[in-house]
């Protein structure tokens, strides 16, 4: 939201996060799967989303940001030749 507030957002910016079930009220009241957590956020879970793995698995350049230490786990699974951690 930030990034498409600031006019930040491109097509070249993929984002995975957990969606909310919703009901006719527009209350939350569970997840769609998958669950993201902090132990699977890797490949495995990239591939759960076809469109965006495809368009980015063969990418060699990785900027992973995190925000607990087992966030460093979610480049397992990839090939890159850059990574920046954050």
């Amino acid at each position: 939201m930030y990034l498409k507030h600031h006019n930040m957002w491109s097509d070249n910016i993929s984002l995975i996060g957990n969606d909310f079930i919703r009901d006719e009220q527009g209350r939350a009241v569970g997840l769609k799967p998958p669950m993201i957590h902090s132990m699977n956020k890797s490949e495995t879970v990239l591939k759960d989303f076809p469109e965006i793995y495809q368009r980015i698995h063969e990418r060699k350049n990785v900027i992973l940001l995190g925000d607990s230490p087992s966030d460093i786990q979610m480049i397992d699974g990839f090939e890159y030749d850059t990574l920046l951690k954050i």
